[in-house]
């Protein structure tokens, strides 16, 4: 009996240790802990390749999760900072932090907002405006090799699949506007406006034909839009989808948003063309020096004529059937989705508070209240200043 006993009270006082140790090594903040262990890899010497046998470890006060998986950086705009994105790889399909299930996730940086609220709050108000495939994801604090990294934005990966990007055609697309980083050998560049159009994903590892069809689709809706032929454009795009993308890009103002990550799929080659998923914001709402003025609209219009910058919503905006479209969209969706997920921000801003500061104070980003203040005061002055600039701006029906 007493031996037992003496086993039980060892038992105890190692799991005692394994707590203790985890809690000193991993300082909770009210979210996931992520613990990555490196195989023969600095997590700055990270590249775009692939490599393997890393270890992640899930801690939601107490471990959950140990896996081995690959690590991959991703070439965003955190790349060149300490705080980089990268993507994991599990050797299955798996639903990782409650996510959709699949087997490659991305942790993106946030590492031009101090908030860390950009990309959440434009993803809930897709969802909540209606755009295909925008999901949203979970925050967690990040350690590699128990090193505190900061707070990361886990979502899966913009894929293909059941979970993620549901496309049925065995002709499926999905494909990517990048003025930026586009390679000449991979890329198609458009004959009016001159955009470079890149394959994301597809059903087929050989897509040729259905990114042929794509290219042509794409050609007919571009010389539709030169001529201001809605029918046509109608026939060639999902015009809707394109249209709540302005008004999320005008109202974030949005600097990326005619250089890159700009989405479209195609489900077959005898769908129309369709924007989504959403994507890449944290360096919007008033983030760069041209664009610090909530007053500042329309500048999808106004600002086409900068490197890199896709004139595609200059001339879109100069027909009156856009325009109505747009105010349609605004009226009946966007103004209410806006105002829920502006309200919404509080009880976020409440529970990331622990953690952004920590993060704000590890990367010197100033303090996470007034980051997040600040962000709450101009996403109320930019939708009072929105909605009424609309009614100026945009014919009606």
């Amino acid at each position: 009996m007493k031996k037992k006993v003496v086993i039980g009270f060892i038992i105890l006082l190692e799991l005692i240790a394994v707590v203790l140790l985890n809690e000193s090594a991993h300082v909770s903040h009210g979210i996931p802990v992520v613990d990555l262990q490196l195989r023969n890899l600095s997590f700055q010497d990270m590249n775009s390749e692939s490599s393997f046998g890393h270890r992640l470890r899930l801690y939601d006060s107490r471990k959950i999760l140990d896996r081995t998986i690959s690590l991959q950086g991703v070439e965003d705009d955190s790349w060149n900072s300490n705080k980089k994105s990268f993507s994991i790889s599990f050797q299955k399909e798996m639903a990782f932090l409650g996510l959709p299930e699949v087997k490659q996730y991305l942790f993106l940086a946030n590492a031009m907002d101090p908030s860390l609220l950009k990309n959440d709050f434009t993803f809930h108000v897709a969802r909540e405006f209606g755009i295909h495939y925008s999901y949203t994801g979970v925050y967690v604090d990040l350690f590699v090799d128990d090193e505190y990294l900061g707070n990361y934005y886990v979502m899966p990966d913009l894929v293909i699949h059941d979970d993620v990007i549901p496309l049925r055609d065995s002709y499926a697309l999905l494909v990517e506007l990048d003025n930026v980083d586009y390679n000449p050998k991979k890329s198609y560049r458009t004959s009016t406006f001159h955009d470079y159009f890149s394959v994301k994903d597809s059903v087929n590892e050989e897509y040729d034909l259905e990114f042929y069809v794509f290219q042509n689709k794409y050609e007919e809706f571009e010389k539709a839009v030169f001529d201001k032929n809605y029918d046509k454009m109608q026939e060639l795009m999902d015009m809707d989808s394109l249209a709540m993308y302005y008004i999320l890009s005008e109202f974030a103002e949005n600097p990326k948003a005619l250089k890159s990550h700009l989405f479209f799929y195609m489900d077959g080659v005898s769908d129309r063309i369709h924007v989504g998923p959403v994507w890449s914001f944290d360096g919007a709402y008033g983030s760069e020096d041209s664009y610090s003025d909530y007053t500042a609209m329309p500048i999808l219009m106004n600002q086409f004529q900068e490197e890199g910058m896709s004139s595609l919503f200059y001339h879109l905006l100069r027909i009156p059937e856009f325009q109505k479209r747009v105010c349609y969209l605004w009226d009946n969706v966007g103004r209410e989705s806006y105002r829920n997920q502006i309200k919404a921000l509080d009880t976020k801003i409440s529970f990331l508070m622990k953690s952004g500061a920590y993060n704000n104070e590890t990367y010197q980003n100033g303090e996470y209240q007034m980051a997040t203040g600040s962000f709450h005061y101009w996403l109320e002055k930019r939708f009072e200043f929105f909605d009424g600039k609309m009614e100026e701006l945009y014919q009606r029906d």
